[in-house]
């Protein structure tokens, strides 16, 4: 019986000494727990930004490709009406010589080419922007599929 109560004993006092080294890591957790709790938050919150970001970037892109479109539309029509006019002034010259017919034919011409090549140069340009416009939603696309999760999960955590 005796040995059993030293037994017993020496199993209480090393229970009283392995006491505070438990309260001590319990402490060195409660403080790693609330380390990846910060900094959780803050890449949260960085994602959160980073988002915004995209979605105005995005918003600028559709507000430039807007301006983009009118712009080429408004130069088309400029350019249709300075060639239609070009034209008027060559129908209603056809009484004069030769040489100042040629010349307008020659003008309608350089015209017409410089009107093509823009359409074709600002159409390229658009297209450009329209792919950019993809990879900009895709890459939101992404950002919010990858920062939806954490989100739910770290309004879960403060609830």
């Amino acid at each position: 019986m005796d040995d059993l109560d030293n037994r017993a004993r020496q199993a209480l006092d090393n229970i009283d000494r392995l006491s505070p080294q438990v309260d001590r890591l319990k402490d060195r957790l409660v403080m790693v727990e609330d380390y990846l709790s910060g900094n959780l938050a803050y890449a949260l919150k960085k994602s959160s930004k980073s988002t915004g970001d995209a979605l105005q970037s995005a918003e600028d892109l559709k507000q430039l490709l807007s301006t983009l479109v009118s712009t080429i539309l408004e130069r088309n029509e400029q350019l249709s009406s300075a060639h239609e006019l070009s034209v008027r002034k060559a129908t209603g010259k056809t009484n004069e010589d030769i040489a100042a017919l040629a010349e307008i034919v020659s003008m309608t011409a350089a015209s017409t080419s410089a009107l093509q090549r823009q359409i074709v140069s600002l159409s390229f340009l658009l297209c450009l922007l329209s792919i950019s416009n993809l990879f900009c939603l895709g890459a939101l696309e992404r950002a919010c599929s990858i920062t939806s999760p954490a989100t739910r999960f770290h309004g879960a955590r403060i609830r």
